[in-house]
């Protein structure tokens, strides 16, 4: 589902050329009153789900194909709790300080979320040091209601600008 993006990164100490994608798509969303954890779905498979299907980022070698990061709810290099919907959409990435690589990505998913996961290529310069280049995944927005299945689906990603206030530098996501 979800069109690789590449890019550029320091990991290991060698600056790679990258592929980040979304997790994928849960047949679940095919109802449009699927929520996480209810029953009664029309499909008995998605009854009482608390973790769809495709609820992660990947960062892959775009030469060899090899996962060099993920991110997800548990159990990835780099988790948020919140991470429990399906990552459809490309990624938006973000090069903060104009070196050529990328020090932010942003995504939404099928529940109403919008998330940045943030990497640290500097602490990247010798080889080895792998372990704290996923710094962490933050939860921007949470935009469902309480009735999950009425709250938006970000199929698309979201659009980033960045803008001068004065002395001031901000950045705008648009989903």
């Amino acid at each position: 589902w979800s069109k690789p993006l590449l890019a550029n990164v320091r990991y290991n100490g060698v600056i790679k050329r990258v592929m980040f994608v979304g997790g994928g798509y849960d047949k679940c969303y095919e109802s449009g009153t699927f929520k996480l954890g209810a029953s009664g779905q029309p499909d008995s498979t998605c009854n009482g789900k608390s973790i769809a299907q495709g609820n992660a980022v990947y960062m892959v070698d775009a030469l060899t194909g090899a996962r060099l990061w993920w991110a997800s709810n548990t159990g990835a290099n780099t988790t948020n709790a919140s991470m429990t919907h399906s990552i459809v959409s490309r990624v938006s990435t973000l090069d903060r300080n104009a070196d050529g690589l990328v020090d932010h990505i942003y995504f939404g998913d099928l529940g109403g979320n919008v998330f940045r996961a943030d990497f640290d290529n500097a602490n990247q310069r010798t080889a080895g040091n792998t372990t704290n280049f996923g710094v962490r995944v933050v939860r921007l927005a949470n935009l469902a209601n309480s009735d999950q299945s009425k709250s938006p689906r970000f199929y698309e990603p979201p659009t980033l600008t960045i803008h001068d206030y004065g002395v001031d530098t901000f950045i705008l996501v648009g989903i």
